[in-house]
Parts: C-alpha cells; sequence; structure tokens
C-alpha cells in the first residue's frame, strides 16, 4: 500500500458548520462523556488542565526547576516557530523567540500554571487536509508515476491507561515507547535511520514524553516536527497529524531518501499512534502485526480508583493551578499518593496571595494535610 497526496480540489460547496468553537465543543463533550467519575468531580476536562498535570510531574521527574524548565519550553516551541515562519500553510507565520513565548503579554496571557498562550495548542484554525491510499497494483493502473509513490513503512497503534489517575506514573507514555518499537521493527530500520520527526506538540510535555520514550537524546539535531506543532501550525483537532503525513510525503517526493516518523495523539496522552513513512515497503506486512498481547500488558498496570474520601495526608506527584481572563490564580488541582500508597485528586482553594506563593513553589513531592470536605463533596487540600 502507499500514500498519494490529493492535490487538485474542485469548487464544491460543503454543508459544514461555519466556525470551529461548535466543533470543538462537540469533540470535549464527547471525551468528557467517557471520563471517570473521580475526573468529572475534579475537572479535568479541558487538555490544558491534563496536560497541566503532566508538564509538573515530568518537570519534577527531569530534576529541572520552574525557571529552568519554563525556558527549556520555550527553547522547545523556539524551535517549532522557526519551523512554522518558514512553512507557507502554517497558520501563524510569525516566528517568535525563546523570550517572547515565555514572556506573559496582553498577547500571550496565562492559560493556566505553568502554560503561556503560547505554549499551549492553536484548534481555532480553518484548515484541512487529505491522502490517497491505494495498493502498487491500483496505482500501476491508475498510470500513477512510480516517484510518487510512499509508503507507510511501519506503524502502530496503542492505548494508555485512559484514566490518567489511574496510571502507574504522570510523565511516561508505555503505549509510544512500544508502538514506536513496532513501527520501526516492521520498516526493517533501526531510530539512527530516521531523517526526521513530527512529535504531536499540543503542549510542551507531549514532545519531551515522547522523545524520552522514543529514544531521541537532548541535542539531536533532527527536526522534531515537519510542520511547526500545533501551537504555530494549528491545530485543526484529529486532522493535524493528517497535515504531519502530507507534509511528509511531499519532502519524502522531493527526498527519495528521506525516512520519516510521524506521532499521533489522542484524549489525555492515551491514543498513540506511530507510523514512518519513506520509499521502500514494509519489511513485515501490515496483516502479520499483531500488538494484542502488548496492549494487554500495558493496560494491566492500571492502579486502583482514586480514595473518594481522602483524610490524612498526601504527597503530591503532580499540580496546576487556574487562572482568570485577569491573569489571577483561582485554584489549585493536585494529584498524589496517600499515607497507604492510593491515589487521590484534591483542590487547593486558598486566597489569591497564598495561591501565588504556591505556584512560586515546587510542591511535587511536598506533604500536605487532606481533608473530605462533605458540603462541597471534595477532598480539599489544608494550607497551614
Amino acid at each position: 500500500m502507499l500514500f498519494l497526496i490529493k492535490e487538485k480540489k474542485k469548487e464544491i460547496t460543503l454543508n459544514w458548520e461555519k466556525g470551529s468553537s461548535t466543533s470543538i465543543n462537540r469533540a470535549l463533550l464527547e471525551y468528557v462523556s467517557n471520563m471517570s467519575p473521580s475526573e468529572k468531580t475534579y475537572k479535568i476536562f479541558q487538555p490544558s488542565t491534563a496536560y497541566a498535570l503532566f508538564e509538573t510531574a515530568l518537570r519534577a521527574h527531569s530534576g529541572r526547576s520552574i525557571q529552568d524548565h519554563l525556558e527549556h519550553m520555550g527553547d522547545l516551541f523556539e524551535h517549532f516557530s522557526r519551523v512554522a515562519s518558514r512553512n507557507p500553510l502554517a497558520w501563524s507565520r510569525e516566528f517568535l523567540t525563546k523570550k517572547e513565548i515565555t514572556t506573559q503579554s496582553s498577547d500571550n496571557r496565562i492559560i493556566n500554571h505553568p502554560y503561556l498562550k503560547n505554549l499551549v495548542a492553536n484548534p481555532y484554525v480553518d484548515q484541512a487536509a487529505a491522502i490517497v491510499m491505494t495498493s502498487e497494483k491500483n496505482a500501476e493502473k491508475q498510470g500513477v508515476d512510480i516517484k510518487n509513490w510512499v509508503y507507510p513503512m511501519g506503524g502502530a497503534d496503542l492505548s494508555n491507561i485512559q484514566d490518567l489517575s489511574r496510571r502507574p506514573l504522570l510523565y511516561d507514555s508505555p503505549a509510544i515507547k512500544e508502538a514506536s518499537k513496532i513501527a520501526l521493527k516492521q520498516s526493517g530500520l533501526s531510530l539512527q535511520d530516521i531523517n526526521g520527526f513530527d512529535l504531536y506538540s499540543c503542549f510542551p510535555c507531549m514532545v519531551d514524553i515522547a522523545r524520552d520514550e522514543i529514544g531521541i537524546s537532548d541535542g539531536d539535531p533532527r527536526p522534531l516536527t515537519l510542520t511547526g506543532g500545533l501551537s504555530f501550525f494549528g491545530a485543526p483537532f484529529n486532522n493535524y497529524s493528517m497535515h504531519a503525513i502530507v507534509t511528509g510525503i511531499q519532502m519524502i517526493r522531493k527526498n527519495s531518501s528521506l525516512n520519516l516518523m510521524i506521532t499521533a495523539n489522542g484524549g489525555y496522552n492515551e491514543k498513540q499512534s506511530i507510523g514512518i513513512y519513506g520509499k521502500s515497503p514494509p519489511l513485515i506486512p501490515w496483516n502479520e502485526i499483531n500488538v494484542e498481547v502488548i496492549q494487554s500488558s500495558i493496560l494491566a498496570e492500571i492502579l486502583p480508583k482514586p480514595i473518594q474520601k481522602a483524610n490524612g495526608f498526601i504527597t503530591i506527584e503532580a499540580y496546576m493551578f487556574y487562572y482568570d481572563r485577569n491573569n489571577e490564580p483561582t485554584r489549585g488541582l493536585v494529584i498524589g499518593r496517600l499515607e497507604g500508597n492510593e491515589r487521590a485528586l484534591a483542590f487547593i482553594d486558598a486566597e489569591k496571595n497564598a495561591l501565588k506563593q504556591l505556584i512560586d513553589t515546587d510542591i511535587v513531592g511536598k506533604i500536605y494535610p487532606i481533608k473530605y470536605d462533605d458540603r462541597k463533596k471534595l477532598n480539599t487540600i489544608i494550607l497551614s
């Protein structure tokens, strides 16, 4: 099988809904409907909430300070912005420096801690991409020049545990790790044979997680995005990775020696897909790929449900802080372990100044009193 880009379009008026907010809200509502009661209770609805939890867990695991990690995110997304600035199809082609990406301004408000606007995906775009997939036999029959043939050389789809509060770790992705191994084996390539990547970049942590799991070292000169990423190229929801594939196919058609790896991410670091594209057919046929055993082993690591009524002490594993439109913190949210090692979620409700002090402090690993509030029906962190 191979991929062909659909290069021509006809002047057809489609009866699609105008505006992106309706489709975005519908997508969120669909995902929320499948969330666990605990995660609904603690309002882990918006992606910027879930991924902020992953980001703080990842930062703590890396050993970086809050400021060092902010600069790390800026360095990473400056690279993405540079690629987008050179891409005529990118939604935002203005090159932003690390300082512009990480400095609060009227155009770069705080979404929530630790994210500024330039560090999150931009779904409010009007973009579309399409491909045609067919067989070699049909391509020959249709008279498609072999120079335009590009193969999906290897790939795999795997899922992490759906409920983020029931995953053993909040800064990894076993699905990416195992899917990348399968894709490389099927393609007959090693990681060093890959010339470039498009790592799904809804938030910086997703790039770092994918890089760690695939085995791409810090300082690797190979590009991590082909398009410019979801913040700068644009994030037309599930269609984004199609843009990365189309871009990759165009690159391979211009340079037949390229082998490219593209990742796709669904949910909150849940559904993961890896694809490798190049000019050679897969070493292992697609009908011989079976991921059931590996998938079952990933899901078998599921933790018990979080404790609904937690009283005692909690050790913080991950946290985030909500902000309002005036760039003021309003509330905190944590995930952590109780004294018996059970998981629990809790809100931090406090005065604005107290929240600001916490935001400037790394609280991962810190221990706080936790109490179930019978009136609010929520676990709450007690600040001394």
